[in-house]
């Protein structure tokens, strides 16, 4: 879920992780937000480093059931976001998991 805020450039984040309930293990790693949109008529893809304050560090989860993870994107002048790139990032053992999610969509949320 993407809301926006008081400023055209920033948007909420809301990320609601889940695991089936029948694993019951603990689940920890990180989260890699990129944004895919168009910036001077051109495709391109901002990473978070791009899209944080600069100080936040990469979204990092640890649950069993679920979580939700929240927090800011500041989207630069004249950037036309598209679609958001989730990937969820959960250890060697594991592959990562790749969610893309319509822009639009999830401000209609």
């Amino acid at each position: 879920e993407i809301q926006p805020t008081d400023s055209e450039q920033v948007f909420l984040f809301v990320l609601t992780l889940t695991q089936n309930i029948r694993r019951a293990d603990i689940i920890s790693g990180r989260v890699r937000i990129d944004l895919e949109g168009i910036m001077g008529d051109r495709p391109v893809t901002l990473h978070w480093s791009q899209v944080s304050d600069g100080d936040t560090p990469e979204p990092s989860f640890r649950f069993k059931y679920f979580q939700q993870l929240e927090g800011y994107l500041t989207l630069p002048g004249g950037f036309g976001p598209m679609r958001m790139v989730v990937t969820l990032e959960a250890g060697e053992r594991r592959k990562p998991v790749v969610r893309s999610y319509d822009w639009a969509e999830l401000l209609n949320h």
